[in-house]
């Protein structure tokens, strides 16, 4: 359960368009996978 780093990482959620929201959301920005259940974040290279 290492924090993924912010500079890899984007909100997997197959509920809204992740993409979209990845490419709003600054990379510095990026939370770590702990601040949320397991699953939610996998890593992204923006």
């Amino acid at each position: 359960m290492d924090p993924i780093q912010d500079t890899k990482c984007c909100f997997v959620n197959p509920t809204s368009n992740v993409q979209t929201w990845a490419k709003k959301l600054k990379p510095n920005l990026c939370p770590t996978r702990m601040s949320l259940p397991y699953g939610l974040f996998q890593p992204m290279n923006f």
